[in-house]
């Protein structure tokens, strides 16, 4: 199997992984205060004894609670929070439209880009040219998708 093939195939079951698991949660948002200081809050616990299980001062929460709502957490310290906090991390990128779909846009515009300009110089129908940009698209090499367009 090629790559190309390799990689339709991948973003194939990318794409329904999302549609079955995570379609709920798409849309979701953090909480204001972050997840870390929600959740703490709800299940009562102080910022002293959730320093005891992070095994960090309460200054040291106060800045991991803060490096969350702020985007500058690691992945690792979110986790080690998460557990202190008896819960699951949960660590997803969730695209906005199908792969498979935006490869293919991009495929579209690559086309459009390389061959608009000899179009304008032909006497060349708007169907021709949809059906020759079809057909250049599905050419494009891979390593021309995510250069400049």
């Amino acid at each position: 199997m090629s790559k190309s093939n390799d990689a339709m195939e991948l973003r194939y079951e990318v794409d329904e992984d999302i549609k079955k698991k995570w379609r709920r949660v798409r849309n979701a948002e953090r909480p204001s205060l972050g997840w870390i200081r929600t959740i703490r809050l709800a299940l009562e616990m102080s910022a002293c004894q959730f320093a005891r299980r992070l095994n960090v001062s309460e200054s040291g929460v106060r800045k991991i609670e803060k490096s969350e709502v702020n985007d500058t957490i690691q992945i690792a310290t979110l986790r080690r929070a998460a557990e202190a906090l008896n819960c699951r991390l949960v660590y997803a990128l969730i695209p906005e439209e199908p792969l498979e779909e935006c490869v293919k846009l991009q495929r579209a515009k690559i086309a459009y880009n390389d061959l608009s300009k000899m179009a304008e110089k032909s006497d060349i129908s708007r169907d021709e040219f949809h059906a020759l940009m079809a057909a250049y698209a599905r050419k494009v090499k891979p390593n021309r998708l995510w250069g400049e367009v």
